[in-house]
């Protein structure tokens, strides 16, 4: 079991990395604090007892600003609607598939890096975000007898917004879980 603080935000638009050519001056802090909550299970190889594979599926929410614009058609590339910014909260099912390399300390510790793909659906669907996601997500965590603590960041792949903007999703997740048995 395992639950802890999301860090989220919308990567910035093309239109927000020129904001000066568009005459915006849009703040590049648009991130949303949250929670997410999940169960967790690894499976040590037998023959490589330091490899191991860990899936887990969460109950995520994330979200930042996005800043909306639109194509004229003049050629001059995108314009900006007025001052059109919308606040997402974005909740979610997360399926995540990762391979973890483990360091031992001692007997009851031990530190993990991570790294693997995540998908996940979206639960509420806010105007403009598509329903799945995929991404990459890598971390590093420490465990002590039946607890463990993770940082793991999500970088988005794929566009987030159902527009020409290529806004992602990225995500900071800090976790404290616990094992029902020993590992």
């Amino acid at each position: 079991l395992t639950a802890g603080y999301n860090h989220s935000w919308l990567t910035p638009s093309d239109v927000t990395l020129k904001s000066s050519q568009y005459g915006k001056s849009e703040k590049m802090t648009n991130t949303k604090d949250a929670f997410n909550i999940g169960f967790l299970w690894d499976h040590a190889f037998k023959k490589a007892h330091l490899w191991s594979s860990q899936s887990g599926l969460y109950f995520t929410v994330k979200g930042g600003e996005h800043l909306y614009y639109y194509d004229n058609g003049l050629g001059s590339g995108p314009q900006l609607k007025e001052e059109q910014t919308e606040k997402l909260t974005i909740q979610g099912l997360e399926l995540q598939c990762l391979l973890r390399r483990t360091f031992l300390i001692s007997y009851d510790q031990r530190v993990t890096l991570n790294a693997g793909p995540y998908i996940s659906r979206v639960l509420n669907k806010p105007e403009g975000i598509k329903g799945w996601d995929m991404g990459a997500m890598v971390g590093v965590g420490y465990d002590y007898k039946h607890w463990s603590a993770s940082v793991s960041y999500q970088p988005g792949i794929f566009p987030k917004i159902a527009d020409n903007s290529k806004t992602r999703q990225a995500n900071i997740m800090f976790n404290i879980g616990y094992r029902f048995w020993k590992k």
